[in-house]
């Protein structure tokens, strides 16, 4: 394999990264987030740290006014990694190809 076309160990080419954001946007549009965990994932994270956020902000509090740490919140833009589909593959796939030739 031609080393211009592998990232490994090296940063992803630029046009690598190009290809992989446009062919996201597509397919869940410019506002959408991609998320590192599975949506299973997201959610045990979410349940373990919820009270020691709790607990941090409650012991902050008194000394910093208006301290608070956010809730962790699956939005409506947040494509977590098991709803990646197909589409997007194939799409992305297409398109670093196009951009080999």
């Amino acid at each position: 394999m031609n080393s211009v076309y592998r990232a490994m160990p090296q940063p992803a080419p630029e046009w690598l990264i190009k290809c992989t954001d446009g062919a996201f946007e597509v397919e869940y549009s410019e506002e959408a987030k991609s998320c590192l965990f599975s949506k299973v994932k997201f959610d045990r994270v979410k349940a373990h740290f919820a009270p020691l956020n709790a607990r941090l902000a409650k012991r902050r509090g008194p000394s910093l006014p208006g301290f608070a740490v956010s809730p962790a919140a699956h939005s409506t833009t947040c494509v977590c990694r098991d709803a990646i589909n197909a589409s997007f593959w194939l799409r992305c796939t297409r398109w670093i190809f196009a951009r080999q030739n």
